[in-house]
């Protein structure tokens, strides 16, 4: 039962998430790379209950006329099968603008050796959507396989595919 009042120690959702943001904000700073625009690297608080972080934030730019050129939301990337298989599902059509998640699948095919890439139909129920709301170009990428263990007390270390999630 998922129940987000619950203890949920969160290592796949969403702490797989939060490392991928943080490993992609250093892998860019050691990199040299000096971006043409502003780029912002965000957590949000309290998805499981209505997206109350992330809607504040897209709300807040949005009554300040803020430009936002894109919005990509990493949930639960580490579960992957025994056998080694990930697959990386790239929400569609439901609170995602189509040429961010396009870009998305090019950067999946390109920099993600042995990970398989999908398209799906997208949700409403991740923090993308609340910039997507806002009248902001959102997409989402997440993994593929149903985590057994989320919202529940054994979403834990455990379960996580280090070898895949790694590479």
């Amino acid at each position: 039962e998922n129940r987000p009042q619950d203890r949920a120690p969160g290592a796949d959702d969403d702490g797989s998430g939060t490392v991928t943001v943080l490993e992609a904000s250093g892998f860019l700073a050691l990199s040299g790379f000096r971006p043409q625009r502003p780029i912002e690297f965000q957590w949000y608080a309290a998805e499981e209950v209505g997206l109350l972080g992330s809607q504040e934030i897209a709300n807040n730019y949005a009554s300040r006329g803020l430009q936002v050129h894109g919005m990509t939301q990493y949930d639960m990337v580490a579960y992957a099968t025994t056998t080694g298989n990930m697959m990386i599902d790239v929400s569609q059509s439901v609170a995602v603008d189509p040429a961010l998640a396009k870009f998305l699948e090019v950067v999946i095919d390109e920099y993600c050796q042995g990970v398989t890439r999908r398209a799906i139909q997208g949700t409403t129920s991740s923090d993308h959507a609340s910039f997507f709301r806002a009248g902001y170009p959102a997409c989402r990428g997440r993994e593929s396989q149903n985590y057994p263990y989320i919202h529940t007390n054994n979403d834990s270390l455990q379960f996580l595919n280090y070898v895949v999630y790694g590479s």
